[in-house]
């Protein structure tokens, strides 16, 4: 499967072009669904019509998992994620869970608490462990393209047993404001005396009111409205696509740029993916009591199998890094020039790749962020 002739925002007119474009032959029926699955682990389209748009490429596969009739889980921790999991949703007390993917993962210790900082300051995480930025953005990129896999098709596995329903929802941060009112039902005002330099008396008035945050799920006018500023500040960048956006270092102007528009239409401070689970509470119960008892560590109810968990992660995320890092040498053998080639077969890439493994995964690892937040940014002029 040739995926260098992709090309990230690229449409294909129907799935025979796309297969050509692959060198893989068109498909019927099952061999048909297994080769859609198969492109999805290395490559990311959404549909229009017959259409096939290019949304994402990958640089490592991501994890195939599968569970047909019991059959042994491929991902080696598939289970002790399940495991996990169930665990963990049957001490809820809420039917109805809305959980980032962040939360989760560091709900289950899948990631220590310096992933999502870091994964928000790149720049400082480059200066702070003196490892060149590329290389913090390929490990941020790839580490959370792995996991929302893993994470995903955990779901999926529970859904399949009937002991949840999920789904994602689009929720936002909406700016409130509640008017108080006097004894007549009216808007309460307030009033400030103030005296200019002739001491002659100013009366400024005004609203007496209470702000609050709201969390909750988009409207679908607000999901709409949404998609179009991005889609007009991606246009003002000059992206085609997300992928782009962070490709070209403007994650952050994006999303800057975004926030400012959605606050100045419709008080919206920010918006961010989350899952909905819906617990399937008296099966999800019963399933929970057949796993390996659940010890308490460290304040964290956990079960004596998931304690492996983060290190089975630590094990798939080097791993990943040793494959990427052959395949460089591989393709720079064959006379290919490509940055990330040369950056993945340099020597202390492995180092670095543990390095990094050990700071925002490893749920022993010291906490960082305050030490993060203090590092200085060195730009380049």
């Amino acid at each position: 499967m040739n995926i260098e002739n992709l090309e990230i925002g690229k449409v294909y007119k129907n799935y025979k072009a796309l297969c050509e474009v692959l060198g893989e032959k068109a498909q019927v029926g099952n061999t048909k669904k297994a080769q859609l699955r198969k492109w999805e682990r290395h490559f990311s389209y959404s549909k229009d019509g017959h259409k096939f748009i290019i949304s994402g490429i990958y640089d490592t596969p991501t994890e195939k998992v599968e569970n047909r009739g019991g059959a042994n889980n491929t991902l080696k921790h598939a289970q002790k994620m399940d495991d996990t999991l169930m665990y963990l949703l049957d001490k809820e007390e809420d039917k109805v869970l809305f959980l980032t993917i962040n939360r989760l993962l560091l709900k289950m210790k899948m990631v220590n608490s310096n992933f999502s900082f870091g994964n928000q300051n790149k720049k400082k995480v480059s200066n702070y462990l003196n490892i060149e930025e590329a290389l913090i953005e390929e490990f941020f990129n790839a580490t959370k393209r792995t996991l929302n896999s893993n994470v995903e098709s955990m779901l999926n596995r529970l859904k399949g047993r009937a002991l949840i329903n999920w789904h994602t929802v689009k929720m936002i941060c909406v700016a409130k404001t509640e008017v108080n009112l006097n004894e007549l039902g009216e808007v309460k005002l307030d009033s400030e005396i103030t005296y200019d330099e002739y001491d002659n008396e100013q009366v400024k008035l005004s609203v007496n009111s209470n702000e609050a945050l709201e969390y909750r799920i988009a409207t679908d006018e607000e999901d709409g409205l949404i998609t179009e500023v991005e889609g007009y500040v991606m246009d003002d960048l000059n992206c085609k696509s997300k992928q782009e956006v962070v490709a070209k270092d403007k994650w952050k102007i994006f999303m800057r740029n975004v926030n400012d528009i959605l606050f100045e239409r419709a008080n919206i401070r920010f918006h961010y993916d989350s899952y909905k689970i819906i617990r399937n509470e008296k099966r999800l119960s019963r399933e929970a009591k057949k796993v390996e008892p659940f010890v308490e560590q460290y304040d964290i109810t956990l079960s004596l199998d998931s304690l492996n968990l983060n290190q089975d992660v630590q094990t798939q995320l080097l791993n990943n890094f040793e494959r990427r890092k052959n395949k460089a040498i591989v393709e720079l053998d064959k006379g290919k020039k490509d940055r990330k080639y040369k950056m993945r077969s340099d020597e202390n890439y492995l180092d670095n790749g543990a390095i990094l493994i050990d700071s925002f995964i490893n749920t022993d690892y010291e906490d960082i962020k305050e030490d993060i937040r203090y590092t200085k940014v060195k730009y380049k002029f």
